[in-house]
């Protein structure tokens, strides 16, 4: 049988109520679902998942749009 998780927020303050997320068995997530504090409901299906694949890192490298500036938080030694 597939596997039901529920998680709830721990502050009261959140616009979520809880996160109900669904997965089979084997551990692929089918089904996310959030419930809203104002009872409305976003749920998301995944299909056909792919795990661990090959990634070039260059798809992971910021590149700040023309005409923004870029400004450092930290100082480098």
């Amino acid at each position: 049988p597939n596997r039901r998780i529920r998680a709830c927020p721990k502050s009261p303050k959140s616009p979520w109520d809880s996160v109900e997320f669904l997965s089979t068995p084997e551990g692929q997530l089918t089904l996310v679902t959030v419930y809203s504090r104002d009872s409305s409901t976003m749920s998301y299906s995944f299909r056909s998942e792919q795990r661990n694949l090959p990634l070039d890192n260059n798809l992971f490298t910021f590149r700040a749009p023309q005409g923004f500036e870029i400004v450092p938080l930290r100082s480098d030694p």
